[in-house]
């Protein structure tokens, strides 16, 4: 398993955002050449846990 490296921020290099969703909870990493620069996760509320696969997967493209 390789350890992941959190790496410093070059506003040159374009960035990309990686995000998820399931039955619990909402995650999404900000990335660069690959690699991780910023993270977020939160768990889904009661009333989310409702929601459709796609709008859970939209709320965290939003919150990210």
């Amino acid at each position: 398993m390789e350890e992941a490296v959190v790496a410093a921020i070059d506003d040159s290099i374009p960035f990309e955002v990686e995000t998820d969703a399931s039955d619990v909870a909402l995650a999404a990493t900000l990335k660069q050449n690959g690699r991780p620069v910023a993270f977020f996760s939160r768990t889904l509320q009661s009333s989310e846990i409702k929601y459709a696969s796609v709008e859970k997967e939209a709320q965290a493209i939003i919150e990210a």
